[in-house]
């Protein structure tokens, strides 16, 4: 029974997918090819959407619920200020690395008061795990004229005079 059953489902596929290329043909001497692509890929489109509508996965611009909950060590309660940001992983892969992301947009951008008009070169490297970052953010730092900051603490407890 089974050897029957896959015989039978062979030839029902045979029958489908030969079909397609008959209707293909069918179409393309009634409405012209530009039409048929444009209905095979809005079909296409209409089926996988019930598809993942059906599985339940989660398409793009799907609203997302998150519940945060800020604790302290003996897991108590405590306010906080926290920024999330939701993002796809498929999609993280095409973004542009040179943008900031959320330690130079809340550290960085706002120190140095950076613009549209005046941007922070390649922001995210002064976070990066890389040797040369903190030299580059002292430089950074310099260049955009910090000032936060005075050489007396510094120094006194270095043991030295400024």
């Amino acid at each position: 029974m089974s050897q029957s059953r896959n015989w039978l489902m062979f030839g029902a596929l045979g029958l489908i997918w030969g079909s397609s290329f008959l209707w293909i043909k069918l179409a393309l001497e009634e409405i012209g090819p530009f039409a048929v692509v444009g209905w095979r890929t809005l079909f296409g489109f209409l089926g996988l959407v019930v598809i993942l509508r059906l599985r339940g996965v989660a398409v793009p611009r799907d609203p997302v619920t998150l519940r945060v909950k800020t604790t302290d060590a003996h897991g108590k309660p405590v306010a906080a200020s926290v920024a999330v940001a939701v993002v796809d992983e498929t999609v993280l892969a095409y973004a542009d690395d040179k943008s900031a992301r959320i330690l130079a947009r809340m550290y960085l951008e706002p120190e140095l008061g950076a613009t549209s008009a005046d941007p922070i070169e390649e922001p995210n490297f002064y976070f990066s795990d890389k040797p040369e970052a903190a030299a580059a953010m002292d430089a950074l730092l310099a260049t955009r004229g910090y000032r936060r900051f005075e050489w007396r603490p510094i120094t006194a407890a270095l043991g030295g005079t400024p």
